[in-house]
């Protein structure tokens, strides 16, 4: 009798939480993590996701103005500064100020030659990009604007949580079968290595981060302890799944942030327990013990584990010198910037002779440096703003809120962040919307001691 009414309780608690989210947010959400992972180069992909958001954005724009309003002024400033500075760098501009601004040399003189330079331009020097990162945008608000901030028993901060862990499952299916079938995949993004877990992704970078925070995610969410296996039991087990998951996609970056949702799990669970402080720590190193010799097993018996693990042994790739020369790119283009998405137009002039190679960068490799290039010292100020933003945040939810599903969230952030050094995961349309939804879930705290 009881596990004939397990099932029935679990789909209700599903579709609780469905509501609780919102199914516009949703089907965002699961659009993009179908077609939305191959990053700007699977444009009509993109534009899909961004059609179907302005779409649902239109039609439920009660709803959208409900929600900004609810946002709070701190937020809601920041919305709309990253949404104004791409529009802003598309305004045209007379000549006499466009040829004044930093690094409009070399547009002055091959606009002169076809006999345009006198004509207004914007402040971006590629339009095309800068509109692709505008639209790129919508999404993400569409997401922020439309989950249903409910403050019932499964709200949408939980919905939210366990479709993350959900999205992450799902994420290593599909890895697991492009590694078996070496390399087969239904989704169009090429496999580069066969031995890589893409998943939904064009980069094993973006997956191995998009396990991380499935990883976070789990940290928040609350299991019933009427269920047929114990909470502690199925994080346990869902966690561990999602580290292989993790490791599979053989992403250095990806795999050194495991130690931050895992060492925040193993917190959670001592803290939570009735063992004593002695017991506790016990518990702890048999833990750690246990974690290493598993570790030493699987490394024997999965050369794709060791493979990961071998990826360590050889830090050297071209990143430092890309780091290098956008750096003076930075510095060409400051304090204006180039244009959002113009990085791989203009890096190309300050590309050293001594690095140079037949294939192109594309990318900075680090999303700092390359905001940097492309909107100066405004970008860096809208960054560093959402920063501040997120540390306060993730601090009120981690003390005076006491919200286990913001740290959950800010947690993801933070390792977003972090990988945002070494690579551009807000880059991808599905980490964006992602993001979009961790934000939400982060600034629910702050909402509910507002509106009381």
């Amino acid at each position: 009798m009881r596990r004939g009414k397990t099932y029935p309780r679990a789909l209700g608690v599903f579709n609780e939480g469905l509501v609780a989210l919102g199914w516009p947010a949703i089907l965002i959400l699961c659009a993009a993590l179908l077609i939305g992972g191959g990053g700007s180069r699977y444009g009509l992909l993109n534009l899909t996701i961004q059609l179907l958001a302005l779409a649902l954005l239109c039609w439920f724009n009660t709803e959208a103005r409900a929600s900004m309003r609810s946002l709070g002024a701190g937020l809601l400033a920041l919305v709309a500064a990253t949404i104004a500075l791409p529009l802003l760098q598309l305004a045209p501009l007379p000549p006499g100020i466009w040829q004044a601004l930093p690094g409009r040399e070399i547009a002055v003189e091959s606009r002169d030659i076809v006999g345009v330079a006198n004509q207004w331009f914007p402040m971006t020097l590629d339009r095309g990009r800068t509109i692709v990162a505008f639209a790129s945008l919508v999404p993400a608000v569409t997401v922020l604007l439309l989950v249903r901030k409910s403050g019932s028993r499964h709200g949408f901060a939980q919905a939210g949580l366990r479709l993350l862990v959900l999205f992450a499952l799902l994420n290593l299916l599909l890895g697991g079968f492009q590694i078996a079938t070496r390399g087969l995949s239904p989704l169009p993004y090429p496999i580069l290595d066969a031995s890589r877990s893409y998943g939904f992704f064009a980069s094993h970078n973006t997956s191995g981060l998009f396990s991380v925070i499935g990883l976070c995610a789990l940290a928040g969410v609350r299991f019933s302890d009427r269920g047929v296996v114990s909470p502690r039991t199925a994080k346990l087990v869902l966690a561990s799944i999602l580290a292989i998951a993790t490791i599979l996609t053989q992403s250095r970056s990806s795999t050194a942030l495991l130690i931050l949702p895992l060492a925040y799990l193993v917190f959670l669970t001592l803290r939570d327990s009735k063992l004593s402080m002695s017991r506790k720590l016990v518990v702890q190193a048999v833990l750690g013990l246990g974690a290493i010799l598993l570790t030493v097993g699987y490394l024997t018996a999965e050369t794709r584990l060791a493979a990961t693990l071998e990826r360590f042994e050889n830090l050297e790739d071209a990143r430092p010198d890309i780091w290098q020369d956008g750096l003076v790119s930075a510095e060409r283009f400051f304090p204006v910037g180039a244009g959002m998405g113009a990085f791989d137009e203009v890096f190309q002039l300050d590309e050293s002779l001594e690095t140079i190679s037949p294939s192109f960068a594309r990318r900075a490799h680090n999303e700092y440096i390359e905001i940097a290039v492309e909107a100066g010292i405004f970008g860096l100020a809208i960054v560093s703003a959402w920063l501040i933003w997120g540390s306060l945040s993730w601090y009120r939810a981690l003390g005076v809120n006491r919200s286990k599903e913001g740290a959950a969230a800010g947690l993801a952030l933070v390792c977003i962040a972090l990988q945002s050094f070494v690579d551009y995961p807000l880059r991808n349309q599905t980490l964006l919307c992602v993001a979009a939804l961790l934000v939400a879930i982060l600034a629910r705290p702050i909402v509910q001691k507002r509106v009381r």
